[in-house]
């Protein structure tokens, strides 16, 4: 079965991941990767107006010499930014079943895996749409130790989840949504504790699964974030998460995407040699630390030195001179930076030297036909105990009836520099995520499914 669902695997090309949080069965009836990919069209051929996605984002932005690399926009990154935004979506919902009432700034989380993405993989702008991998030559990118263009390298590795009572660990494997699609890595390879001893998944590279593997990521890593800094500490994420329950929190101060993307970058554990970006930016949320976020956390124009100076970074890691320097201090700045282009949002500062906002367009046809797609690389345990790829009928449901409970004021295109078009983009996906949990969950009446944060130790048969 394993040789047989890897060779599937490989035909269709797809990408998947792993990551978790609470189901454990082994079930029976094992079901191979079956799904329908539909061809995505561009907003023009769907639109017929002309009207396409346009300028240039600037990405991995060097705020000491004002250089950085640039992707020119066009229908062709059309699909590949809709599939990181429903990932991002996905992230969100994650984050809200873990931290009930927690706020989210949908506008910043949201797009957030798309600047992961420009932000470790420089190659992004060769991507093309008629393939469904993300990296065209991947080469090193998915051998032993790699993750792929999004570079989560510890994805064959468990991580400690508080979560859990009996305080298991697991990894993006355990992950019930993500299992299928790793193949042929199982949760019994990861048990071996041998990271970087197998390759990469061919799922991790595409453009359908691997956003989603990132935004599993980010989850699975906000327990070690919590874990490394608990409640009573110095840096206590959990006086932040308090800080950021809806209604206590405004958008331009919730920075709990500096948090999830420093931590990526620098890691999520407390250094000897000083303060890192993680623990500068948790104190800042548990403080409520408005001016401090607004004039420094958040500002594009600081160069390094008085960024990391007035931030309250001090590990050695980020000083001048380290291997680190400016990127390790910086990181999650360039990628809200990332963000703030294709939003149009200053965000209380304004852009730095080159850079200014894009025209990313999108339809709701483009929005559906990638949603399905995307979705069916996820992976359940129905009601009858069978491990199953989500059905495409499923995901064209939750999707459909997203649409037509979004106030859409007739509109077939949406402009993400555009406040309103956004926040309807943003209700869809939130929509048709939870739409399509109810329907996976019956309500919650299927015993083996209640949501998407589901995990197991064993390998799901």
């Amino acid at each position: 079965m394993k040789k047989l669902l890897t060779t599937l695997l490989a035909t269709l090309a797809l990408t998947a991941c792993n990551s978790g949080a609470g189901y454990n069965h082994n079930q029976n009836n094992p079901q191979g990767n079956n799904y329908s990919v539909v061809a995505a069209k561009s907003a023009v051929a769907m639109t017929g107006a002309n009207v396409s996605s346009s300028g240039n984002v600037a990405y991995q932005y060097n705020y000491d010499g004002n250089t950085y690399a640039t992707l020119t926009l066009s229908t062709n990154y059309d699909d590949l930014i809709v599939s990181n935004y429903i990932a991002g979506a996905m992230l969100g919902h994650l984050v809200r079943l873990h931290i009930p009432g927690i706020a989210i700034n949908r506008d910043h989380l949201y797009g957030s895996i798309f600047a992961h993405l420009l932000q470790e993989n420089i190659n992004t702008a060769d991507y093309q749409s008629t393939n469904q991998q993300i990296e065209a030559n991947p080469g090193h990118l998915m051998d032993p130790g790699q993750g792929g263009p999004y570079q989560l390298n510890s994805w064959d590795q468990a991580n400690y989840a508080i979560w859990y009572p009996q305080k298991l660990s697991f990894g993006l494997v355990n992950l019930v949504a993500l299992q299928k699609g790793m193949s042929p890595f199982t949760a019994e390879d990861e048990a071996t504790q041998s990271g970087g001893k197998f390759a990469t998944p061919d799922n991790l590279n595409n453009k359908y699964f691997a956003p989603l593997a990132a935004a599993f990521w980010h989850y699975q890593n906000l327990t070690a974030i919590e874990k490394d800094n608990p409640a009573g500490s110095t840096f206590d994420m959990t006086a932040c998460e308090k800080n950021l329950q809806s209604g206590s929190v405004s958008d331009k101060d919730n920075i709990l995407d500096l948090i999830l993307n420093a931590s990526y970058n620098s890691g999520a554990a407390t250094r000897s040699d000083g303060t890192t970006p993680v623990e500068a930016y948790i104190q800042a949320c548990q403080t409520n630390n408005n001016q401090l976020i607004e004039n420094t956390l958040t500002n594009n124009t600081l160069n390094s030195t008085d960024y990391l100076q007035q931030a309250g970074i001090t590990s050695k890691a980020a000083n001048p001179g380290s291997a680190g320097f400016p990127f390790y201090g910086n990181y999650a700045r360039q990628l809200r930076l990332t963000i703030d282009e294709i939003n149009g949002d200053t965000n209380v500062n304004a852009f730095p030297s080159g850079v200014s906002a894009v025209n990313e367009v999108l339809t709701l046809d483009l929005i559906k036909t990638i949603f399905v797609n995307q979705i069916q690389t996820l992976a359940y345990v129905d009601s009858n105990g069978a491990y199953t790829n989500i059905q495409a009928s499923d995901a064209t449901n939750a999707i459909t009836a997203a649409i037509a409970s979004a106030d859409t004021n007739g509109q077939s295109t949406f402009t993400l520099t555009n406040g309103s078009d956004r926040q309807v983009f943003f209700n869809i996906l939130d929509a048709a995520i939870n739409n399509l949990e109810n329907t996976l969950s019956q309500n919650g009446s299927n015993p083996n499914f209640k949501d998407f944060s589901a995990t197991t130790q064993t390998d799901i048969q």
